[in-house]
């Protein structure tokens, strides 16, 4: 499927659910009071990210971008994941045009800063339904991580992530369809990340042009303008990473995890299933 670390992005947000469970139980006899006191594994998680921002990305550059999930506790973990990604214009954009009045050339400005850009493009929809567009920022998967396929066996995805995409909101939910045991990692969710090819990061441009009239005897100019289709200049592309674990046990995921919808989408729910029984009691 078509990613620590020398410095964590300022946009990563890892939201790990950390479990410390203990507990005492007493029990009783006729003249005295006995306390037994179990101490329980410890419940801690990791979201591992490997990760260079460039200061000047451009279309069709590839930036590694890895990303999985350690488990640094003694208690075997599930995991699920979303990203979430935005646009935003850091700056405002000015284009450079030709006044014939005053002779010069003046700024003038066609894009705002704060100005909040989708992260697909040319979106082709039929019957009111989105059927194909393409990503600003196009995402390359581990090996281990495939499309869900709805009424698709459940069983099929064991030991690997599964990915849907909600187009209208911009997020990929992500589930692990395994059980991360303690000190192991779960597969590389992401490699890296390409700005599409297709896309133009200049918002328009201006052409002069110079020739000769032989009529008059004189050198003229004349200025052209035109817009991209799609611009992005000085866009600051942002993706965060949310990722939560829970101890692996099927009563935990169907108290914890069975009405999350921030993290468990509703056409999950046949693999969260699949998974509780993965994981027993």
């Amino acid at each position: 499927m078509k990613r620590n670390s020398k410095g964590k992005l300022i946009s990563l947000i890892a939201v790990v659910c950390v479990f410390l469970i203990g507990g005492t139980i007493a029990y009783f006899s006729d003249q005295e009071t006995k306390a037994n006191t179990l101490t329980m594994g410890k419940f801690n998680s990791d979201l591992h990210e490997e990760f260079d921002p460039p200061s000047d990305w451009k279309p069709g550059v590839e930036v590694e971008k890895k990303v999985r999930v350690d488990n640094t506790g003694t208690v075997d973990m599930i995991v699920a994941a979303r990203f979430d990604e935005s646009c935003v214009r850091r700056e405002d954009v000015y284009l450079k045009r030709y006044n014939n009045e005053t002779k010069e050339l003046e700024d003038i400005l066609v894009a705002n800063a704060g100005e909040k850009l989708p992260v697909i493009f040319d979106i082709q929809q039929q019957d009111g339904q989105i059927v194909s567009y393409q990503e600003v920022a196009v995402k390359n998967f581990g090996a281990d991580v495939t499309e869900y396929i709805e009424g698709s066996d459940p069983s099929a995805y064991e030991g690997k992530w599964v990915y849907t995409y909600d187009v209208k909101n911009g997020v990929y939910y992500f589930l692990y369809m395994g059980i991360v045991e303690a000190g192991k990692s779960s597969p590389q969710l992401l490699d890296s990340v390409t700005m599409n090819s297709r896309l133009e990061n200049v918002v328009s441009n201006t052409e002069q042009v110079y020739w000769y009239d032989e009529e008059t005897g004189k050198n003229k100019q004349s200025f052209t303008y035109q817009n991209s289709e799609y611009g992005y200049d000085a866009v600051d592309y942002k993706l965060d990473i949310t990722a939560k674990t829970l101890q692996a046990s099927g009563k935990a995921i169907q108290s914890e995890w069975s009405t999350d919808t921030g993290i468990i989408p509703d056409n999950f729910k046949e693999l969260l299933t699949h998974l509780e029984d993965m994981c027993g009691k």
